[in-house]
This record gives C-alpha cells, structure tokens and sequence, in this order.
C-alpha cells in the first residue's frame, strides 16, 4: 500500500509445520479412517530397533515420529514439527516394529494400525477417540525388485536386502525410489518406475488399504 508502513513476516511453504495434511483429517471429527503416503528422501533404517533408542533424522522422515510427540529435528531447524503431536506416543515402537516387519516381507512398506488420538490445541485436534490409518512409506520391496527385467533390475536395486542401500549417482535411477523431494522433473523411464512401484505395493497390500477404507 502506497505510503503504508513495511511490515516483516516469515515466509515458507506449508511443509515447514506440516507436510502429509495428516492434521486436516484430523481436524474433522468425523472421519474415522485414511490412507497417508510419505514420500521421503530418508529411506527407512528397517536394522533400527525402537525399543533401543530414539529415532535420528538418518531413521525415518522426521514428520513420521513428530506425529508421536518425538521431535528428531536439531534446535535451529528450518521446520518446526514441535507442535504436530497426534499419537499416543506409547504406540510408536509397535508402529515402527510393524514398519520393520513390512520391509522384511519385501512386498513394500504398508502398516495397518489403530491409533490413539491425543488432543492438540494448537491445531484443534481432538482426542480420546481412535483412528484406522493405513500408512504407505514408499521404500525399496524386495519381492518387486525380483520381477523386474534384469536389465531394470540392474539399474534401479542392489543386491543387499538393507532398504537404505539405494542405486548410486551412476545409475539411471539415482537413489530411487527414494528421490529427493525437491526433484520436480523426472524422466519418462523415473516417472513410469515409481508408478510401477506403487501400484504394485497397493495391489499387494489390498487387505490392509481394504480394512481402512472398507473395501
């Protein structure tokens, strides 16, 4: 406004505070059941043992243990997960146990829990009531990798079974399928693998997207 004064503010996509909309279903008190996707660049650390220690941001995607009142971001962090807690956090080594159990399977990394609700004034959240989540964090599955031509296979997996082994800068899916989330242009050949990917780990997974959604 002309002859107005200056006024400073902070400036940053809605990723700062909170990246999965997971707090927008939340929010509604009438549904009792979704499905989340996490997209990470941080593939799953499936040799971390929860009962063990505390996750580190090399674990897991950060916004996952925020959910459960863990904050694994260093003081001076551009995001600011402090506020997301949802969960009961007494639930999170059994939902990470479970995440372990998933990868192991090698048919991708698809949780199906029940999830206590804890009340959060600063976004409105209301608790003491349960929730259905079925939880897609996209990762390495094994038993897909093994179906691919091998020419495929040679390109975009290694032979290690530990979904934090991921194609190196020579291949032609370079940390895939954990590409970085700031990557917003990917080739055909990229495009149509993740594609390929997810479809089958939901096909797979039918049951556990089936007890959510009530299919």
């Amino acid at each position: 406004q002309e002859g107005g004064k200056d006024m400073p503010f902070l400036y940053g996509d809605a990723g700062l505070t909170e990246n999965l909309h997971l707090i927008s279903f939340l929010r509604r008190p009438d549904i009792d059941g979704f499905v989340l996707c996490t997209l990470s660049s941080v593939p799953f650390n499936a040799t971390w043992d929860p009962y063990s220690r505390l996750p580190s941001v090399t674990d897991i995607d950060d916004a996952v243990p925020a959910y459960f009142g863990i904050n694994t971001d260093e003081p001076g962090s551009t995001y600011d997960y402090s506020r997301n807690h949802v969960f009961e956090t007494s639930q999170f080594n059994a939902f990470v146990s479970a995440m372990r159990n998933a990868t192991r399977e090698g048919k991708g990394l698809v949780v199906q829990m029940e999830l206590d609700v804890v009340e959060n004034l600063h976004w409105g959240v209301r608790g003491d009531r349960k929730v259905n989540v079925t939880w897609l964090y996209l990762g390495r599955a094994f038993e897909w990798e093994s179906q691919l031509p091998e020419d495929v296979r040679a390109e975009a997996s290694v032979p290690s079974r530990n979904p934090q082994d991921l194609p190196g800068k020579g291949s032609k899916f370079p940390s895939f399928p954990n590409f970085p989330t700031a990557m917003l242009r990917y080739s055909p050949a990229q495009a149509n693998l993740l594609a390929n990917l997810a479809g089958w780990i939901v096909k797979e997974n039918r049951n556990k997207f089936c007890l959510t959604l009530g299919c």
